[in-house]
């Protein structure tokens, strides 16, 4: 788990704090919501060094901003649904990927803020 301390969002909105907060870009760089569609995230970079990556949604949806537009592994979960429903899936892929000593990279994108 990795805590940033001292972190400011580029927005105040899923739209744009999500993209831009997985990209290079800072508050002050992201100067309009697409930008995120043009450039590799976090995603995209990690896959590329042999991550298997997991964007597991549960706050309505696709990743805004096409973060996971290149990601293979995705779970989305119904709009009503608390956030422990994503943990029995977690666990599974935790213990999928320690049986076959594969790298993870897991996005849990939590309701709401």
């Amino acid at each position: 788990m990795i805590s940033f301390k001292d972190f400011y969002s580029c927005g105040v909105i899923t739209a744009i704090s999500v993209p831009c907060m997985l990209t290079h870009y800072t508050h002050k760089t992201y100067t309009h919501r697409n930008l995120s569609l043009y450039v590799n995230n976090i995603l995209d970079i990690a896959q590329s060094v042999g991550y298997e990556v997991w964007y597991l949604g549960n706050n309505g949806g696709k990743c805004i901003g096409g973060c996971d537009r290149n990601i293979a592994h995705k779970i989305l979960y119904p709009t009503d649904s608390f956030d422990g429903v994503m943990l029995p899936d977690i666990q599974h892929i935790i213990q999928n990927a320690q049986k076959r000593q594969k790298h993870i990279f897991i996005i849990a994108h939590q309701y709401g803020s």
